[in-house]
């Protein structure tokens, strides 16, 4: 949780801020007039500026307990001025979590609503639209706090408000929002998120991609475990959905596989993998895994953690040890066709030269060559095993592995010329 604090501190500003929980307020709704903190119809568009999330809603590093520490530590003071008899216009908690005034909340089911004002409004509420809790508009009048309501601006609908009832009761159709799980953030966009992702964290690679793909401007990733720890989480074996046996179209094609020293079941059809039995993540990179077999039989690596000079650890896509003992690093761009990915490439090409490792073309480096294949031609299997064997000068073998390409095609043609020299 303190890890999560210092986040929260640093990257919203808040370390530096005289009065922290007045700046905390400010990030996601809260406005000041004078002295006072006030929260206003128009809240709401900043609901989504920033998210917490999680993979799951239970245990310590669940929704539930983060929303109940950002409570204790920023709104401690504003849930105990709700409780009060006497004092402002502001309404009772509601619900087991006591969402008051100024609380970041979810709508928990689908329902229609009356909202307010009337011109243009929707009069309905879904299911996982995140809001700013605010003073029902009320009479100026004082009134009795068992006859207060809350109000709700959703960031969806901006300019309006749905009222509640303040009640104890559990079945409260609101919950407290500024940590979500990332199966409830699918579909929506923040500006900064923070991903709580402790080690043994049960986070399938859907569900990693989702997670990394909330934010619109930063990611923040608070994981508890290596670098090395957090790639498995996005290895191929990881998917959830090769290992659903479904035939709902069509027949599954299940087969086992040795992940980390566990036999799992997988669906084939879902699955990228190499002839000794790699889980790989794509079909380009099963194809070179063929070349290599041919070229360099034994003496390759798929995805082999190198740590640069600066502590980097990038993981190429595969590392081969020539017969004459150099060390080739073969990546494969396949997105070269994105602006964002081809930038992105070309910072990690000049992470490889800062670190003795050079293309190639140059002749390479002290500690390495580097290689790589796009797929801006399309999967041309047979550019890429003539460039290979000129970096690595190696002439090919068919021996290597059964699945080389051209292999299957080959014997298909012996097989069909077989057949018309039959009498």
């Amino acid at each position: 949780m303190q890890a999560l604090t210092d986040a929260l501190g640093q990257v919203l500003g808040l370390g530096d801020a005289e009065d922290p929980v007045r700046a905390f307020a400010l990030t996601y709704g809260g406005s000041v007039s004078g002295d006072y903190l006030n929260w206003q119809r128009g809240a709401g568009i900043r609901a989504e500026v920033w998210q917490i999330l999680s993979p799951t809603r239970s245990r310590a590093f669940g929704t539930v307990e983060l929303n109940r520490h950002i409570k204790r530590v920023y709104r401690a003071a504003d849930t105990e001025w709700a409780k009060r008899y006497r004092g402002a216009n502001i309404p009772f908690p509601i619900g087991p979590e006591e969402i008051v005034r100024g609380d970041k909340v979810m709508q928990t089911t689908n329902k229609r609503m009356k909202a307010w004002p009337r011109e243009n409004a929707m009069d309905y509420v879904a299911n996982g639209e995140i809001g700013v809790a605010l003073a029902w508009p009320t009479p100026s009048a004082k009134r009795k706090k068992h006859t207060l309501k809350l109000g709700v601006e959703f960031s969806s609908q901006p300019g309006h408000e749905y009222s509640y009832q303040p009640s104890d009761r559990d079945d409260a159709p609101l919950e407290l929002a500024w940590a979500v799980t990332v199966h409830k953030a699918q579909g929506s966009e923040c500006g900064t998120t923070f991903l709580v992702l402790p080690a043994r964290a049960n986070l399938p690679r859907e569900l990693l991609y989702t997670a990394l793909t909330r934010q619109k401007d930063r990611v923040v990733i608070l994981h508890e475990g290596t670098l090395a720890d957090l790639r498995a989480f996005a290895h191929p074996s990881n998917s959830e959905t090769a290992r659903r046996l479904t035939d709902l179209f069509e027949a599954p094609q299940p087969f086992a596989l040795d992940v980390r020293g566990q036999t799992r079941r997988f669906d084939r059809k879902l699955m990228h993998v190499s002839a000794d039995g790699t889980p790989m993540a794509s079909k380009n990179e099963v194809i070179i895994a063929g070349l290599l077999d041919r070229l360099a039989p034994g003496r390759w690596l798929y995805e082999e953690p190198l740590t640069g000079a600066d502590g980097r650890v990038v993981r190429p896509d595969f590392t081969v040890t020539g017969e004459d003992g150099r060390t080739v690093f073969w990546e494969h761009a396949g997105m070269l066709d994105l602006p964002d990915y081809a930038r992105k490439w070309e910072r990690k090409k000049e992470w490889y030269a800062r670190n003795g490792i050079e293309p190639w073309d140059k002749g390479g480096g002290p500690n390495g060559t580097l290689m790589w294949t796009d797929d801006l031609d399309g999967a041309d299997a047979r550019a890429w095993l003539a460039l290979a064997s000129q970096v690595l000068d190696a002439e090919p073998t068919d021996s290597g592995s059964a699945t080389a390409p051209g292999t299957g095609s080959a014997r298909r043609a012996k097989k069909t010329a077989a057949r018309r020299r039959r009498p």
